[in-house]
């Protein structure tokens, strides 16, 4: 029982790591795109694949010199997606301490 529960658990927390990713790839491709940068799609990717966050660091090397053109409705949409990442968040570790305490 406790191994399943546990089982389910880490599910979970997988789950949310790969909808983090997948709202990470989208706020970098917004950004990128409005700062007009070569290859958005590239670098939305490489910003959301690496774990230790080479990716985004390169990332924000490369967009060091550009200037944003955000639009209203993407100013928006970029509202909405760190709303999500905030609640994902917060969602993984609240698991998280569950599974501590069923250790």
């Amino acid at each position: 029982m406790k191994a399943s529960l546990l089982f389910l658990l880490v599910a979970i927390i997988s789950f949310t790591a790969i909808c983090l990713a997948y709202y990470m790839c989208q706020l970098v491709l917004i950004d990128a795109k409005s700062r007009n940068i070569p290859k958005p799609k590239f670098w939305a990717f490489l910003a959301s694949s690496s774990q230790n966050g080479a990716g985004i660091t390169m990332y924000l090397f490369k967009r060091k010199n550009t200037l944003s053109f955000l639009n209203t409705d993407d100013q928006e949409k970029i509202i909405k997606i760190k709303r999500k990442i905030y609640a994902l968040l917060s969602f993984d570790l609240t698991i998280f301490i569950l599974a501590i305490f069923i250790l």
